[in-house]
């Protein structure tokens, strides 16, 4: 929305010459239009299954050129290939999991309980000699914020 306010001091200056004044509804007219298409909802997660828990894995939006896979697994079964700007939910039975990036890393353990919803950010974090991918759990909210920039992806069911 901060685009309207912009395109309204424009249309405002732009005013005081002759064509302007017709085109100065047809401006703002057009920004919020592009305001308003750009912006989507939340996703909605689901709760979790009876008796089960379930992990929304996701990665935000990056830098420009960041095409790194994360590689998700647990116990050595891979289950996702994130990508930036994805996201996947990964229903689990409830106790103390792990679960790795083919990348290497430290493996992020998680004591889930049945009926709870985790959330995990996939990040490339500073490391020695360059950089390397993490798992990171964040709070619901924290995912909100960015859910509106990320694409489903299904993943291959816990065995």
């Amino acid at each position: 929305m901060r685009c309207v306010p912009y395109c309204a001091v424009l249309a405002v200056a732009l005013f005081p010459f002759g064509h302007a004044k017709a085109q100065m509804p047809m401006i703002i007219n057009d920004a919020i239009a592009a305001t308003v298409s750009s912006e989507r909802a939340a996703v909605k997660i689901d709760p979790a299954p009876e008796g089960q828990a379930q992990i929304v894995f996701y990665r935000k939006r990056p830098f420009f050129g960041n095409k790194e896979i994360f590689a998700l697994s647990e116990g050595g079964n891979e289950f996702a290939q994130l990508r930036f700007g994805q996201y996947a939910v990964h229903v689990i039975e409830p106790g103390t999991r792990q679960f790795a990036l083919a990348a290497g890393g430290e493996a992020l353990a998680l004591q889930a309980q049945a009926g709870q919803t985790y959330y995990v950010e996939g990040e490339l974090v500073k490391a020695e000699g360059g950089k390397r991918q993490s798992l990171k759990r964040v709070d619901e909210d924290q995912f909100r914020k960015v859910s509106f920039q990320l694409m489903k992806l299904e993943t291959k069911a816990a065995e």
